[in-house]
């Protein structure tokens, strides 16, 4: 079964991709989201048994990675709001994930 990794998936349009997903698609998704973040319960709650959480800032690149090496997703899909989010940080988590995609 292909993999799908969502940054941003309490969000509104993480949360609705991966409810299209979970439903219309044979894969498994795997999410990041804010440490504590508030949003997963009700945005993500009526799939929440169908999807496995992250929880990471994606400023700590070391626990972003973590959240990649765990997931192994086959893709990548980039909805958080970048605001606040070191760039370059960013970057280098695409790479990582590229070579774990490839």
């Amino acid at each position: 079964m292909k993999k799908v990794l969502i940054t941003g998936i309490a969000g509104s349009g993480g949360s609705y991709l991966a409810e299209y997903l979970v439903q219309n698609q044979d894969v498994e998704v795997h999410g990041i989201s804010r440490w504590h973040s508030t949003t997963s319960v009700s945005n993500l709650k009526n799939i929440k048994d169908n999807i496995i959480m992250h929880e990471c800032d994606l400023n700590d690149l070391s626990a972003t990675i973590r959240a990649i090496e765990a997931s192994k997703p086959d893709s990548y899909e980039e909805l958080c709001e970048n605001e606040g989010y070191n760039l370059d940080e960013i970057e280098q988590m695409k790479l990582k994930l590229q070579s774990h995609t490839e």
